[in-house]
C-alpha cells in the first residue's frame, strides 16, 4: 500500500514521511490535494484482495463485502503449532495449542503419542495392560500436555523416555508413571520434563494420601485420619513396645491387637503419639513370647 504522493499532498501530516490529504482554501490560496491513479489503484487492490482471498466475487451492488470477508474462514491463516509470536490466533490455533481439548482419542494398545496430539483427551481402553510412550520434548512445548482417563481393566504405563515425570513433592520423579484402572491424569510439560498437574493418579504421591504398604505401614487420608498396622514380637514376659511408622500429629485414638491363636490373649497396654505398648499371655495369664498383629488409628 502507499500514501498519497502528489505535489499537493499534506506533507508529513501523520509524521515524517507520512503524507496525507488536505482541503483547499481559496482565500489562503491553498490547493486541495490532487488524487493520483497509482494511489487509487493501490487502495482498490488492497481491499479487493481481502474480499477475493475469502472466495467472494466482487459485486458492485454490495456494500458489505469487506466486512463479510473479514468474518470468513479464508482470510486468516492458522500459524504452525507452537508458534509463540504476536500474530493473531485463529480458533484452530487455540485448539491445537491446548487452550481447550482439541479431540478425544481412544488408545487400547501399546504405542506412542506425538506432539500434534497435544491438547487431547486420551481415553485408555482395552482389557490388558500396555505401555504408551509420551512425545519427545523440545523447549517450545511449554504448557502443552494431555488429559488421560483409564477405562482399561488393567493399569497403563506412560513412559517419558529420556525425560522425567514429576509427581508430588520435590525430588519425586521418574521416567514412567502408572495410571491405575479408573484413575485420571492431567500431564503438562515445560519443554524439558513432564509434571502431574491434577488427577487421581497424583493421590498416590500426595501428602494427604501418603502411604507405606509394607508389613509395618500406614495410610493417610485427606481428613487427617491415619491408619497404621504391623506385627510385633513380645518378649518372654509378654511385652513389646512398637514405634509407630509415623507419629500422630494430634492424637492416637485407639488400637487393637490379635494373637497367633485362640489360646493367646493380647491387648494394647499403652498408647501415645509415637509408640504402642502390647501385652500377650496364655489363657492362664502368664506372659508369652509371640507374634502379635496390631492395628492403630489416630490423626
Amino acid at each position: 500500500m502507499k500514501r498519497i504522493s502528489t505535489s499537493t499532498k499534506a506533507t508529513d501530516l501523520f509524521g515524517v514521511g507520512k503524507h496525507g490529504w488536505r482541503d483547499g482554501n481559496l482565500v489562503a490560496a491553498v490547493k486541495a490535494t490532487d488524487g493520483e491513479a497509482d494511489w487509487f489503484n493501490h487502495l482498490q487492490e488492497e481491499l479487493a484482495n481481502v474480499v477475493e482471498a475469502a472466495g467472494i466475487p466482487l459485486n458492485p451492488a454490495a456494500f458489505n463485502q469487506l466486512l463479510t470477508a473479514l468474518r470468513s474462514a479464508g482470510v486468516f491463516t492458522t500459524a504452525p503449532q507452537f508458534d509463540n509470536s504476536t500474530k493473531a490466533a485463529t480458533t484452530a490455533f487455540v485448539a491445537q495449542n491446548a487452550a481447550r481439548y482439541q479431540t478425544l482419542t481412544n488408545v487400547s494398545a501399546a504405542g506412542s503419542l506425538n506432539a500434534t496430539q497435544f491438547g487431547s483427551i486420551i481415553v485408555l481402553a482395552g482389557s490388558t495392560s500396555f505401555n504408551l510412550n509420551l512425545p519427545a520434548l523440545v523447549p517450545g512445548h511449554v504448557g502443552f500436555g494431555f488429559a488421560f482417563m483409564n477405562f482399561n481393566a488393567q493399569a497403563v504405563i506412560l513412559s517419558a523416555g529420556t525425560n522425567s515425570i514429576w509427581n508430588g513433592v520435590a525430588g519425586n520423579s521418574g521416567s514412567a508413571i502408572v495410571i491405575q484402572p479408573g484413575d485420571t491424569l492431567d500431564l503438562r510439560t515445560d519443554g524439558y520434563g513432564w509434571f502431574v498437574v491434577s488427577g487421581t493418579t497424583a493421590n498416590a504421591k500426595s501428602s494427604g494420601f501418603g502411604a507405606s504398604l509394607s508389613s509395618s505401614g500406614y495410610q493417610k487420608l485427606p481428613s487427617g485420619l491415619i491408619m497404621q498396622w504391623g506385627i510385633a514380637l513380645t518378649d518372654a514376659a509378654g511385652n513389646a513396645t512398637v514405634t509407630l511408622p509415623v507419629a500422630y500429629p494430634t492424637a492416637h485414638r485407639t488400637a487393637v491387637t490379635s494373637g497367633a491363636s485362640s489360646a493367646q490373649v493380647t491387648s494394647p497396654s499403652a498408647i501415645n503419639s509415637t509408640t504402642l505398648g502390647i501385652s500377650a499371655s496364655n489363657l492362664s495369664g502368664a506372659g508369652i513370647a509371640t507374634n502379635v498383629r496390631w492395628f492403630s488409628i489416630g490423626h
